[in-house]
């Protein structure tokens, strides 16, 4: 399929696609509980932007500083924080888009390419990121940096110009990995795919060049290494970001398998459009390969990095989408009229976010439950606010002060998280409920989940200290708010 000269610019494909990112994206504008995991980075980002809290020390996760602070960079402008760091995804998914609509041309002519770019967009929604999960702000550094690294293989030498690109990669690499470290395993393909470009080379400058990469690569981590050096907390970073991650038990084989089907279910049609594409791909030289090496690292950093939700094969949507661009303005076989095959990819994909929107919206809500729970706790409430169980942005919403570091609402909860932490959950679950917080969030049991010891322990301290104020339902559960009477 052939497009107009006029929508094959540079600037006319970045206005098509930051409009196809609204339209994808907008109706989740103001919505507080896309994600557990947004409402939580949003909170610590807004505690970091005010000077109330440190991550990993006030605020414990195993995310990178870097996640926090892009949240807290979101909060520059005020206004509606939701709203604020939702339109921050939405700019950062358009910008993604579009660079991968520049890479998908140099695999793909005619329609292809702009089909990529929608194709990204689409299925970013389909696999959980149609908030601000960190692939969504990490995948924009990673597919700029693929870009620098196609610009290098496209040089006919290694020459001073190759050396910036390749600067430039590894530079956006770091920042990459400050958001997320999953990204690790694409930073080090590319750093070796950049080795092979520069294998001409003197042994000396090669080795040099390594090291600038590497330097480049790790300077952000080390700048946040110096700044807990110097509040004196390198210890609390080094357990949340590296050791506490290998206390994390991966799920139990069923469960696991269940996972990857789901991620290969939803990833299903542009799999097909990449294996539909791949041919294409490798017969444009040098760039060819290394674009589907690229999606190989990345379903190698899925593989080894995770337990498997939905969201972590977000990573995958920027090299798989850039793979199917020749299939995408393919016409398809066997129709009168030619129609290409981008029609049927883009359809089940946006059928599938019509569907899922309207499903998640009865399991997790539209945010109303939270912000009635928000109006009956009040700004910045006597007392501290306890969210055992719920929506961790009551915290965000009320400005109520925060009784634990460990305020991730399934830490102190369930199984799962709690042998993580490096502490006695119950001890500091105990420590909680002493300090006598004015208000309690609790919710409906997963007996899959949940620690029952724990969950027993609260609701006994609620029966003896508290009396139920509000409470909101779900689909699939209540949200109960109880105030300390005693």
């Amino acid at each position: 399929m052939t497009l107009p000269s006029s929508l094959r610019s540079p600037l006319a494909t970045a206005a098509i696609l930051l409009a196809a990112a609204l339209a994808i994206r907008a109706w989740q504008f103001g919505n507080p509980v896309v994600h557990i995991d947004e409402q939580f980075y949003l909170l610590v980002g807004d505690r970091l932007w005010q000077g109330r809290g440190l991550p990993f020390v006030d605020f414990w996760d195993r995310k990178p500083f870097g996640l926090f602070l892009v949240y807290a960079a979101t909060r520059m402008f005020g206004g509606d924080a939701v709203i604020a760091y939702q339109l921050a995804a939405t700019l950062c998914a358009a910008a993604t888009a579009w660079i991968v609509q520049r890479l998908a041309c140099r695999v793909a002519d005619g329609g292809g390419p702009l089909f990529t770019g929608v194709a990204y967009l689409v299925y970013l929604s389909v696999n959980g990121g149609d908030g601000g999960q960190s692939p969504v702000f990490y995948n924009l550094p990673v597919a700029a940096a693929a870009w620098a690294v196609v610009h290098v293989y496209e040089r006919p030498a290694f020459d001073r110009t190759a050396a910036g690109y390749a600067a430039l990669a590894m530079a956006l690499f770091g920042v990459a990995l400050q958001i997320k470290y999953s990204v690790l395993f694409e930073g080090v393909y590319f750093g070796v795919a950049l080795l092979v470009a520069a294998r001409r080379l003197p042994m000396l400058r090669i080795v040099g060049w390594a090291l600038l990469w590497c330097v480049l690569a790790l300077l952000p981590t080390a700048a946040v290494f110096a700044l807990y050096w110097h509040v004196g907390e390198v210890d609390a970073l080094i357990f949340a970001n590296f050791q506490s991650v290998f206390l994390r038990k991966a799920p139990e084989g069923p469960l696991m398998a269940e996972r990857l089907a789901m991620i290969a279910l939803h990833l299903l049609p542009l799999l097909i459009g990449a294996g539909l594409g791949v041919t294409g791909v490798s017969r444009r030289g040098a760039v060819g390969p290394l674009l589907i090496g690229w999606a190989g690292a990345a379903i190698a950093g899925l593989l080894l990095f995770g337990t498997y939700f939905d969201h972590y094969a977000l990573p995958l949507v920027v090299p798989l989408a850039v793979l199917a661009a020749p299939a995408l303005g393919r016409p398809l076989q066997g129709l009168r009229r030619s129609v290409p095959v981008a029609v049927p990819v883009l359809a089940i994909g946006l059928a599938y976010v019509l569907v899922n929107t309207i499903v998640l919206r009865g399991t997790r809500g539209d945010g109303h439950g939270a912000y009635r729970l928000a109006a009956t706790i009040g700004r910045a409430p006597e007392g501290c606010l306890f969210v055992f169980q719920g929506d961790p942005i009551l915290y965000q919403l009320t400005d109520a002060c925060v009784p634990t570091a460990y305020n991730f609402t399934t830490f102190l909860s369930e199984m799962g998280d709690s042998r993580t932490l490096g502490i006695d959950p119950h001890a500091e679950l105990a420590r909680v409920m002493a300090a006598r917080p004015a208000y309690v969030v609790i919710s409906s049991v997963d007996p899959e989940a949940t620690d029952i010891e724990a969950r027993s322990f609260v609701m006994r301290q609620l029966a003896r200290h508290y009396r139920l104020v509000d409470q909101f339902a779900l689909s699939e559960r209540v949200d109960q708010l109880y105030r300390r009477v005693d």
